[in-house]
């Protein structure tokens, strides 16, 4: 029965401890104990535990530094813990662009990380030999010129076209990488990267499959862990889930620092590492086959890098053509609506002119109300405000006198005047003009209305004798028209805003909000938004968060003669989703290209090897020849043959001379 030193026993003992508080302070959390803002707290108990297991494992790789791997071991685990404190400081800098600064520190345990790993992965399938200064020089040129376009991408762009977004949520710096435009060197970036991890991957894979089973389980955990965070770091790397709200990278590592903790604390890591199983060591290299296996890993790695890179502007490209008719698509949605409005408002503006300042009309009102006792005028009038109440399909028509009394209305059934109407006509009497009256409740929480207020004036005095007020229900064609979508869609949406003080307020009713109409509004200082952006006077196609907070498409153009601004808009997952798949096909035809260049130069490398190794064999085989010629030459001739050294002393005879000598050889 295997048994185990006091210091195995501690760092079990951490190592367990520590997940059993992160499940603690999440379930915690989950259950309310501490406050608002759970998801942001669960998320930070998750970095912080990352960093604090990782930095464990990097100790405790140091305590076994005398052992093959541990200082590769130590340095993989130490950059992983370096990335997660980074993501702690940053999520709760004080300002954005801190969380934006210490956001960009990661990228030098991100770009180091995967060396490291790799480094340990050939130390510990023993293939220490294969490690040599020219191959770890080459595999670090790429994060060194990562570091150099990361911190001078202002003046080139080449790092990223633009930079992740931040949100706030109460304390916390939120960064949502789907707000990311990678640059070229950006991808050429995370494309050796990934290579790199994943080829360590399979050196670890490949020697669990020869070893004998007891070692497999510890093999096979080491990948999983390692593998994990790299399959995760693609989802940001290629927003490939633009709705994600988390960046996904640190909930990968977490889980893979669990798996290689179990391997380290389960089976005592560098104490017992399958270096003398079958198959594990491979033998040191020759010369001449290290320096053209550094070769031919200089040339895959380029070559990787250049496909990476023609697979990324290819992407682009078609991203571009694809944002643009997806805008187009928004923009003439938009402007068509936007037209329709205007008629519309135009129309209604074009009723009240048949009453303002109409000769006829004026001289009827004033005679129904100077003369309550003139059948006749009333009727007429009655019959007018019907007419225009029905054909026009307005919610209400009636007149109201001077001291705003209500005297007739379409349909027949009197209503209270509303105080806020009586300031309005009150401004209308002042004015002495057509005003229309934009959304409002009558009274309190009530039906949602419209209104056009016209001033009726006596002929020649131009005093005022009453106001017609034509009442819209918005309910009846505007909401629905608002609403209306001409093509499929399961996100996309019109709305109508207004700017109303230091907020926007929306107009209509929502698709994924009820009773928003005039209820809900937005901050202008949420500049991260569409709506507010489009209400500070932004054009064009847009991108943000609406209302919901969810990643949206959005065009926005203003009603002329109007407070107005109408906004189109779809959720960002729906108008990339072919996108998506698109990217998908790109990743998976230039993996196989990738693969296919890995296996050539693999076939290559070893086909050089195996002619390498033919000649050596050929060159020996020729030389015993030679060598068995010379002694049978020497051995048949019949004079006496003596080779001696330098000294004096005798190292070969042949036959004759023993026989001159009478010695024995």
């Amino acid at each position: 029965m295997k048994t185990y030193t006091w210091k195995q026993k501690r760092a079990r003992m951490v190592f367990v401890w520590a997940i059993v508080l992160m499940i603690g302070a999440i379930l915690g959390i989950s259950f309310g104990f501490s406050g608002g803002y759970t998801f942001e707290k669960i998320f930070l108990i998750i970095v912080v535990f990352t960093f604090a297991i990782t930095g464990f494992l990097a100790y405790y790789a140091w305590e076994q530094r005398d052992f093959n791997g541990a200082i590769p071991f130590m340095l993989f685990e130490l950059s992983q813990s370096l990335l997660a404190l980074a993501e702690g400081i940053s999520i709760l800098s004080k300002t954005q662009s801190q969380a934006l600064f210490w956001f960009d520190v990661r990228f030098i345990p991100i770009a180091c990380g995967p060396i490291f790993l790799l480094i340990f992965a050939l130390d510990y399938t023993g293939r220490k030999d294969w490690r040599s200064k020219g191959l770890i020089i080459i595999m670090f040129i790429i994060p060194f010129i990562t570091q150099i376009m990361l911190w001078t991408n202002n003046l080139h762009g080449l790092w990223v076209r633009q930079e992740v977004g931040f949100r706030q949520v109460g304390p916390f710096w939120i960064a949502e990488t789907s707000s990311r435009i990678p640059g070229v060197w950006f991808m050429a970036h995370s494309i050796f990267t990934t290579l790199i991890g994943v080829l360590a991957v399979i050196l670890i894979l490949l020697a669990a499959w020869r070893q004998e089973r007891r070692y497999r389980l510890q093999m096979l955990l080491l990948a999983s862990g390692t593998l994990i965070p790299q399959v995760i770091a693609l989802i940001p790397t290629f927003n490939l889930n633009p709705a994600a709200q988390y960046n996904p990278l640190i909930l990968g590592i977490a889980p893979g620092a669990i798996l290689i903790g179990t391997a380290a604390y389960r089976f005592w890591l560098f104490a017992d590492v399958p270096l003398t199983g079958p198959g594990a060591r491979s033998g040191p290299l020759d010369p001449q086959s290290l320096r053209s296996l550094i070769l031919f890993l200089f040339v895959f790695i380029l070559l990787v890098i250049g496909l990476g890179v023609i697979g990324y502007i290819s992407y682009q490209n078609y991203e571009t053509q694809f944002r643009s008719q997806v805008g187009k698509q928004l923009s003439v949605i938009a402007e068509l609506k936007v037209s329709q409005l205007e008629y519309w408002r135009k129309e209604r503006m074009a009723d009240a002119a048949t009453m303002y300042r109409n000769p006829a009309f004026s001289a009827l009102v004033k005679r129904a109300i100077g003369n309550p006792a003139d059948i006749q005028a009333s009727v007429q009038l009655q019959s007018w405000l019907e007419t225009i109440q029905s054909h026009y399909e307005y919610d209400r028509v009636f007149l109201l006198d001077a001291q705003n009394v209500e005297r007739i209305s379409s349909p027949n059934s009197p209503e209270q005047t509303e105080e806020h109407l009586r300031q309005d006509v009150a401004k209308v009497f002042k004015s002495k003009k057509v005003t229309f009256l934009d959304f409002h409740h009558d009274s309190g929480n009530g039906p949602i209305y419209l209104a056009i207020l016209v001033p009726i004036l006596e002929e020649g005095t131009d005093m005022p004798v009453g106001v017609v007020v034509l009442r819209i229900d918005p309910n009846k064609y505007l909401y629905p028209f608002i609403g209306e979508w001409p093509i499929p869609s399961n996100s996309a949406e019109t709305l109508l805003v207004r700017r109303d003080g230091n907020d926007v307020l929306f107009l209509n009713e929502l698709k994924f909000s009820r009773d928003s109409a005039l209820t809900l509004r937005i901050p202008l200082q949420k500049t991260d938004s569409p709506i507010v952006m489009a209400v500070l006077g932004q054009s064009g196609i847009m991108e943000g968060l609406d209302y919901r907070d969810v990643s949206v498409l959005a065009v926005a153009q203003s009603v002329p003669e109007s407070p107005w601004i109408l906004v189109s808009k779809m959720d960002s997952t729906e108008v990339f989703a072919p996108l998506n798949t698109r990217a998908w096909e790109l990743a998976l035809l230039f993996g196989a290209l990738m693969i296919s260049a890995g296996a050539g130069s693999g076939q290559l490398w070893r086909q050089q090897r195996l002619r390498f190794y033919r000649e050596q064999v050929e060159t020996t085989e020729s030389l015993r020849r030679s060598e068995e010629r010379y002694r049978g030459l020497v051995e048949h001739a019949s004079d006496g043959i003596f080779i001696a050294d330098p000294t004096g002393k005798y190292i070969e005879v042949n036959s004759s001379g023993c026989a001159m000598l009478g010695y024995k050889r």
